[in-house]
């Protein structure tokens, strides 16, 4: 794990990149210009080959700490789950390869509730992927995305069932709803990443809906030493609110 630093996700710029007024290979250039230290790239914006990638965050002089997958555990279907695996597996090998410490995966969504046993059989997607991981000196990040497994509760009981080194938290900000400081006091002991989430701010250049005093002091109180990765997701200008963003980490981290 990195010394704590400040980082931007790929997903700040989605609107961006899809568009095509970011290049992804641009990327790394304009989140130095931006004054970070840390990239992380989600899996669906890496169409190209990711060394070339990695040859512009050299060049650049910052580091590609994070490849986000994109993935669903919560399945029932075992050929389903399989792919699912796999797809975390591509993200550890680009990881691996291009020198990146850490995997961020999601639980996954289910429609309605969840079937009997499917803990179960997400655990063996857990214990899998992050076998895998470790073998490659990877961690894996497990975020509070989708409808499964969301709580810190069961975030907790999730990793610590796996019970390796190589697996620990991914906690977003944005994603425990009117809990979040409980949550997030409950999920920081094991956060070896972590999405900060911005929305919109007020005239202070405070987010409007989460207070980043009171978070920064939750993780320093529980001694985190990783990336706080933003990810903007409002709607206005992403680089204007992206910059924002960074002005409001910097005052209170």
């Amino acid at each position: 794990m990195c010394p704590m630093a400040l980082g931007v996700s790929s997903w700040s710029f989605h609107r961006d990149i899809a568009s095509g007024r970011l290049q992804l290979l641009d990327f790394p250039y304009k989140a130095k210009a931006l004054g970070f230290e840390d990239i992380e790239v989600v899996m669906s914006h890496l169409t190209g080959n990711p060394l070339i990638l990695k040859e512009r965050c050299d060049d650049a002089g910052i580091r590609w700490v994070c490849v986000s997958a994109e993935n669903n555990f919560a399945l029932v279907d075992e050929k389903a789950r399989k792919l699912q695996v796999e797809h975390v597996k591509k993200a550890i090998d680009i990881a691996h390869e291009i020198g990146a410490p850490i995997v961020r995966a999601f639980f996954g969504n289910v429609a309605g509730e969840p079937p009997v046993g499917l803990k179960y059989l997400t655990l063996e997607c857990l214990k899998e992927v992050t076998g895998y991981a470790a073998d490659r000196g990877i961690t894996i990040a497990m975020e509070n995305h989708g409808n499964y497994c969301n709580t810190a509760d069961e975030m907790i009981e999730m990793i610590q069932a796996v019970g390796s080194e190589n697996i620990g938290a991914c906690p977003d900000t944005g994603n425990f709803g009117e809990t979040v400081y409980q949550e997030l006091e409950k999920i920081a002991p094991l956060a070896v990443h972590v999405h900060a989430k911005t929305y919109d701010f007020d005239e202070d250049g405070d987010e409007k809906t989460l207070d980043y005093k009171r978070i920064f002091q939750i993780f320093k109180d529980a001694g985190f030493s990783g990336t706080y990765s933003l990810e903007y997701e409002g709607e206005g200008d992403e680089t204007e609110n992206v910059e924002k963003s960074l002005a409001l980490f910097r005052r209170y981290i």
